[in-house]
């Protein structure tokens, strides 16, 4: 505390008064490392001595204890793709009646501490204290073990949401995407009589491990889809003064029934992660069990009491290599990553040019479902109806900007702008592109220059921006590993159509695949992944008409496939999201033709 006083001699500061603190440092402006470059345990600093025999002194009067650890078998199916937790029991060689049991665990997938080396500030790269990226994968510092040195003992404050909800018969489900907000929070604590003071332990009782136990009984289908990559949790909401209110207040921690604590998906381009842990140094703990101990408070109408908690005592493994790769390369891998994990796409961030109709939208779609943000450059005025599907139906965040790929400088610009808004950029997909259809012997060389702008330039600065925003920006916790880019190719590299005029077409995107290959050479030592995908014959509003109008080249669209098929955009939307996730870390530099076997010869007749 001989630290704070001297940086902050009339207490502690304020969050407005660290954005003035921290003007012309190298730090975010609302950063609060304000307890010394060696510490380790943030907030927890709070908890002094006199602090806890204060508390135990108020708060130790009839001897009840109540545990807030969730059974570990619970949830069956963790979030985010997590592995629930596996219990056996070994027999000790020296006797048969010794016996060891041993558990495998992802410690997240149950009640936790979130420590200062789980998320940073994404945007910025930033760990609690400055701490880098190496000194996680190969040290130990701000590790949790620091955090279960001390203890997180102190004055527990319990606001119990979920009850005032039912109390006032508001319309409140735990499982979906509810903000809990500032001004019912603090209506909450108003009704409990609640007072908080400095170095308080807040818990949030959201209703999430109540509801658990209901569903089980009734709908455990829903709590099957509830273990998905992209959940939808009830938390606190991710406001100015929710921020503002949980760091002018003091908490030693704080912690929730739920798996996110706060309203998750983020609703706001940051989390209250990004700042509680990264930049406060404040534990956040998920999934306690508060079922009993609200059914305490409510009897003896009393919501404080003595907290105790110690996390895992588990220093960082001296792991000697800061590549991430080499973790994931131990003989048992290919068992603690499921393949539902590999493709989800949650919390990355994708640009898909040209992607407000066609086989753009489609990969804009596909990305969404997949639990990843999408941002769609496109030179039209007005997006494809569906457009508006992209933007509401899938819980991610969708912006659209209007772009021309072949104006080098409001294409820069516009990344830029994307990057503001998301604060980075994982993957993205070269969709933009023209498909003229005359005759080579009446091609002029304004039109064929402005195929090749679209087609060949457009995807060339479109890949180079993505991959240099890629290469410059901090790992997060959902993409340690670079980034992916996707450019659009077509089966006509590969063959002549019989019915179109597609000279220059065909070439451009020849030039696309051989810029694709040089490319994954290139940026393969940066992280960056580079492939293509080659569609066939695909059903889209635009060969649909073309079909309308020529009935010969209808036919030739389904009968020259050797299954007898146009593709559908649905066909591509798998490929997109494997070459855009984890599944396909170890490939690069490869075309997808998803033709209908049209690349391996023609059938039919025209």
């Amino acid at each position: 505390m001989d630290v704070v006083k001297a940086k902050f001699p009339k207490g502690l500061p304020t969050l407005q008064e660290l954005q003035t603190y921290n003007e012309g440092a190298d730090v975010p402006p609302e950063t609060a490392w304000i307890w010394g470059m060696d510490d380790e345990i943030g907030r927890i600093n709070l908890l002094t001595p006199e602090r806890v025999a204060a508390a135990r002194t108020a708060e130790l009067r009839d001897g009840d204890v109540v545990s807030l650890n969730w059974n570990m078998n619970l949830p069956k199916r963790p979030a985010f793709g997590r592995q629930p937790c596996k219990h056996r029991i070994a027999n000790h060689p020296d006797s048969p009646w010794v016996f060891d049991d041993w558990l495998d665990m992802n410690i997240q997938s149950g009640s936790q501490w979130d420590g200062f080396r789980h998320y940073g500030h994404l945007s910025t790269g930033r760990l609690y204290n400055n701490l880098t990226r190496e000194e996680v994968l190969s040290g130990t510092r701000c590790g949790i073990q620091a955090i279960s040195e001390h203890g997180i003992v102190g004055r527990g404050v319990l606001l119990d949401y979920y009850a005032w909800t039912r109390r006032h018969g508001k319309d409140y489900e735990p499982f979906s995407h509810h903000s809990i907000t500032l001004e019912n929070l603090k209506q909450v604590a108003k009704e409990q009589g609640i007072e908080f003071q400095v170095g308080d332990i807040l818990l949030i009782r959201s209703g999430y491990t109540a509801r658990y136990y209901e569903l089980e009984k009734s709908d455990p289908q829903r709590l099957h889809e509830a273990g998905s990559f992209k959940p939808f949790l009830a938390g606190v909401e991710q406001t100015e003064g929710m921020k503002s209110w949980l760091h002018d207040q003091y908490f030693a921690a704080v912690a929730g029934d739920a798996p996110a604590f706060e309203c998750w998906p983020p609703k706001t381009p940051e989390s209250l992660h990004e700042y509680l842990l990264g930049l406060w140094g404040v534990p956040i703990g998920e999934m306690f069990d508060l079922e009993a101990l609200a059914k305490q408070c409510e009897e003896k109408k009393r919501w404080t009491f003595f907290f105790t908690s110690s996390p895992f005592n588990m220093p960082a493994p001296p792991i000697t290599t800061t590549n991430p790769e080499s973790l994931e390369c131990a003989n048992d891998a290919y068992l603690h990553r499921t393949v539902q994990s590999l493709f989800s796409l949650s919390g990355r961030v994708v640009v898909i040019t040209g992607g407000a109709r066609g086989i753009g939208l489609a990969f804009g779609v596909a990305v969404a479902e997949a639990g990843g943000d999408v941002a769609v450059l496109d030179v039209l005025d007005t997006p494809h109806p569906h457009f508006e599907t992209l933007k509401t139906a899938y819980g991610v965040r969708v912006k659209l900007y209007k772009t021309d790929v072949t104006d080098f400088e409001t294409l820069k610009a516009t990344f830029e702008q994307v990057v503001r808004d998301f604060g980075r950029i994982d993957g993205c997909i070269a969709a933009a592109g023209i498909c003229p259809d005359e005759p080579f012997l009446s091609r002029t060389p304004d039109s064929v220059s402005r195929c090749f702008s679209i087609n060949v330039l457009g995807v060339y600065f479109t890949a180079q921006l993505a991959a240099a925003q890629m290469i410059s920006q901090a790992p997060s916790t959902t993409n340690p590993k670079g980034g992916s880019i996707i450019l659009v190719g077509s089966v006509a590299a590969y063959q002549a159509s019989k019915a179109q005029y597609l000279s220059d077409y065909c070439a451009s995107k020849g030039a696309v695949l051989s810029l694709a290959r040089e490319l994954a050479v290139e940026l393969a030592d940066r992280g960056v992944r580079v492939n293509t995908i080659s569609p066939g014959y695909m059903m889209t509003d635009m060969t649909l008409a073309i079909s309308d109008t020529r009935p010969g080249l209808a036919q030739i669209f389904v009968n020259e496939p050797p299954m007898r098929r146009m593709g559908d955009r649905s066909d591509l939307k798998g490929a997109c999201v494997y070459l855009l996730s984890d599944a396909s870390a170890y490939h690069t530099g490869d075309d997808m033709l998803i033709t209908g076997g049209l690349h391996a010869g023609r059938t039919g007749e025209e």
